[in-house]
């Protein structure tokens, strides 16, 4: 999870403290992993400057572990999690969320679809960290440490190409094989 959870949490407190201070909920599409989802509620909760519980971002979180393997599906062509993700996605609309997060980088690999069933925003984990990168001068290479999936997928450099500002000419440092397999899997 990581700083892409920190980044999302800070930017759902943002996106909660406007308009007439209301702060409609937000559906936390969760269960991959359920500790991914347990550790953004965490984080959220200290990114929400609350002196009281009343003043904390009202959530509905859905925790379904059992959605199809999202690795397997991009890596090896196994079932598609896209219906499964849909499905509670949708669930979380009609429950009353007005902006929906999911705590899964692998999981943003089928955004598109997901933003295209619902009538709320999607926030994709990976803008608020493309954000704080834009606001280094300097940056030119990002390391970046995934599982193999998030990385085959190349979530991160493809949203970042679809952007208009300087973060387009970022050079994505990948680890090999080896690094993948011994160093980061094993940390995951």
């Amino acid at each position: 999870t990581g700083p892409p959870c920190e980044r999302c949490a800070e930017t759902v407190v943002t996106l909660q403290r406007t308009g007439d201070g209301t702060l409609p909920p937000v559906g936390v599409l969760g269960g991959m992993g359920p500790a991914a989802t347990a550790d953004f509620h965490r984080k959220l909760v200290a990114a929400t400057p609350a002196r009281r519980d009343q003043e904390h971002v009202p959530l509905l979180i859905h925790s379904i572990p059992q959605i199809p393997d999202r690795a397997a599906s991009i890596l090896d062509g196994a079932d598609s999690p896209a219906p499964a993700l849909v499905s509670v996605a949708r669930s979380l609309q009609a429950a009353g969320a007005q902006l929906i997060v999911m705590p899964c980088n692998t999981a943003h690999f089928w955004y598109d679809e997901l933003g295209q069933a619902v009538q709320i925003p999607v926030l994709h984990i990976v803008d608020p960290v493309l954000d704080v990168l834009s606001q280094q001068a300097a940056l030119r290479r990002v390391g970046l440490l995934g599982t193999r999936a998030t990385v085959a997928a190349g979530l991160y450099a493809r949203r970042a190409q679809q952007r208009t500002d300087r973060i387009r000419e970022i050079e994505w440092v990948l680890p090999g094989p080896v690094q993948q397999h011994e160093v980061v899997d094993a940390g995951i």
